[in-house]
């Protein structure tokens, strides 16, 4: 890791980010904006930065992200653990990181870039955060914090997404800050909300009974919050099961029968409705982080339980403009 930064006062330089120490700092040579930067020789798949020993830098300070050190895109969200504070961002893959402080004197103690697969990897043991389902029917659908949900009795974990075109940034909510909620009624509602570099996302999951077929249904709202127009893709992602070993093994094969259907093993269909837009033209990007993005009548192979694939729009949205996307689920094969 190379380190340069805006100013050091004395016996204060950037190298005490990491020298494994909290208690001693970078400290700036002077009050008001300053800024370090964190440069890698190769692309990185990080999910945040992790500080320690300052007090409360989302108080003062924003984390930067770029691919040339030229263009820096603003990211992620704080979220404080005890005496640590992360800034989570989803999924990016940077040659440069940057925290910048706005104003104030505060410096900065230990600071640790956060690989998104373990981020990731961590997450994975809150993924059932609720339940959604039917009453008096034995079909549960498992509902994780980061909105992916596993609909019985099929083999895969479905899940919403949002790649962010000009930060390049996959917003992936399980590395990222999220609210969570369960609505209980006739039909338990999952509501997750999430918010990253001007967009705000909210997702809806419940059951129900449409003409006697059990159905999970997803609903992501998603909005530019900005006044500028934005371009985005929406991204609906297939994985094995996190929760349960033997369907993680059992989900072999997805394919992309025509523009709004994914299936599972040749007969768990997902159904999407898409907004206005087209199929996703950032496939080489998304296979970067991790995301294979199938076209229409592609069939892709699982290869691990880490395994992500996905179909995607894109859309461009204007100032303030939201948009919605549903998928829905059969319990039954199709």
């Amino acid at each position: 890791i190379a380190l340069t930064a805006s100013s050091a006062a004395p016996g204060a330089p950037a190298e005490n980010v990491i020298d494994g120490d909290p208690a001693t700092l970078w400290e700036p040579a002077s009050n008001g904006p300053a800024w370090m930067a964190m440069s890698f020789p190769n692309d990185r798949i990080i999910a945040g930065v992790d500080v320690a020993g300052v007090d409360r830098p989302e108080q003062s300070w924003h984390v930067e992200i770029s691919r040339d050190a030229t263009n820096w895109i603003r990211a992620g969200e704080w979220r404080r653990d005890g005496d640590r504070s992360s800034c989570l961002i989803g999924k990016a893959a940077v040659r440069h990181v940057r925290l910048v402080r706005e104003a104030g004197s505060s410096g900065l103690g230990e600071v640790g870039v956060l690989d998104w697969a373990n981020v990731a990897a961590g997450s994975a043991l809150e993924i059932v955060r609720g339940l959604a389902g039917i009453e008096g029917s034995p079909t549960k659908i498992h509902v994780g914090r980061d909105g992916s949900f596993v609909p019985e009795p099929h083999d895969g974990q479905v899940g919403l997404a949002v790649y962010d075109q000009e930060a390049g940034v996959l917003y992936t909510p399980e590395t990222m800050v999220t609210d969570w909620s369960l609505e209980d009624g006739r039909f338990p509602f999952n509501m997750i909300a999430w918010r990253a570099g001007g967009l705000e996302a909210g997702t809806t999951i419940f059951a129900e009974d449409y003409k006697g077929c059990e159905l999970t249904y997803a609903r992501m709202v998603l909005s530019n919050s900005t006044d500028r127009a934005r371009r985005v893709t929406m991204l609906v992602t297939v994985r094995p099961s996190s929760i349960n070993a033997e369907r993680a093994k059992a989900l072999r094969t997805v394919t992309r029968r025509d523009s709004d259907q994914l299936v599972m093993n040749g007969s768990g269909v997902i159904r999407v409705q898409w907004p206005d837009g087209r199929d996703s033209s950032a496939t080489d990007v998304l296979t970067a982080l991790g995301l294979r993005v199938l076209a229409k009548g592609d069939a892709l192979d699982l290869r691990s339980p880490n395994d992500r694939v996905a179909a995607g729009r894109d859309l461009d949205l204007g100032p303030g403009q939201a948009v919605a996307c549903t998928v829905w689920v059969p319990s039954s094969p199709v």
